[in-house]
């Protein structure tokens, strides 16, 4: 299932309490940290269309190809 992956992509790639708030059905907007995103992703639904989205938007060229490659957009 969709979230299922995108859930599986946040836990390899972002802090825990972030992914946790997403797998519990916890998150109702934060704003989300990790390494990989230093300047943090700003989320606002429990909406994974828009977490895609904005994955795409914060990432580099070659960032954005790997989370496409990895969430089969």
């Amino acid at each position: 299932m969709e979230k299922e992956r995108v859930v599986e992509f946040f836990k390899s790639n972002f802090f825990p309490d972030t992914y946790d708030a997403i797998y519990q059905g916890k998150w109702n907007g934060f704003d989300v940290y990790s390494p990989r995103y230093p300047k943090g992703l700003r989320l606002g639904e429990y909406n994974f269309g828009i977490v895609k989205e904005n994955l795409i938007r914060m990432a580099t060229l070659d960032e954005a190809l790997s989370i496409n490659d990895e969430l089969d957009l």
